[in-house]
């Protein structure tokens, strides 16, 4: 991921991912790394299928479309093979 903001803003990030994959079995973070600059982070995940990948990256993107965030007023949505 590139990112943007503030280095408290990216502290914020990192400890909702960690939540978010703390709370879905099957997944675990591994680390998060910065392997080229200061912009530029890589978050490790091992999980049990792609399916629990998918899982986490959703709950990080319903949870902002959520908060009152650039997500949450634009008119992003979330789709899956299973939702109507």
């Amino acid at each position: 991921m590139n990112w943007a903001g503030t280095p408290g803003e990216l502290k914020e990030y990192i400890g909702r991912m960690k939540s978010i994959c703390d709370g879905i079995k099957g997944v675990e973070l591994k680390g998060v790394y910065s392997p080229t600059s200061e912009w530029n982070y890589l978050f490790l995940l091992e999980t049990t299928s792609y399916d629990k990948g998918l899982e986490v990256i959703r709950t990080y993107l319903k949870s902002m479309v959520t908060r009152n965030t650039q997500w949450g007023r634009s008119r992003y949505s979330i789709h899956s093979k299973n939702s109507a």
